[in-house]
């Protein structure tokens, strides 16, 4: 569908692809990164914490997710309510490198508190 777009580039990223999730991930994946500048940065995640901050369950994803923020002007994290509270065992950043969070009305007020203190944007979708 995005290739049938005339005025739409397509880059894919090169690397291992996850079974379990498709992203792809490895050394290319990094060194890609290394080269480009983006104007944002769409992320989904597996936990935040308001003390750990923005996490993964694997490792290696973390890491190219850390990449893609540094790469990028903006952070954009795409979670729903169950999400927040949780703590994965890849830290990806804190919570203050977080420019918007997009979530669902579910979210629990302490949470909707600290993303606020911490400086972050917080966009509730609705449904």
């Amino acid at each position: 569908m995005l290739n049938e777009l005339l005025n739409t580039n397509i880059i894919q990223l090169g690397g291992s692809i996850r079974k379990n999730s498709f992203s792809v991930i490895g050394d290319y994946t990094l060194c890609f990164f290394e080269d480009v500048s983006c104007s944002k940065v769409f992320l989904g995640v597996d936990g935040i914490n308001s003390d750990y901050g923005i996490t993964n369950s694997n490792i290696d994803e973390a890491h190219l997710n850390k990449r893609m923020i540094d790469a990028s002007l903006k952070t954009i994290i795409l979670s729903d309510s169950s999400k927040f509270g949780k703590r994965g065992f890849g830290r990806i950043c804190c919570l203050e490198q977080v420019d918007i969070i997009v979530t669902d009305s579910d979210i629990p007020d302490l949470m909707v508190n600290i993303i606020e203190s911490a400086g972050v944007k917080l966009v509730i979708a609705e449904w």
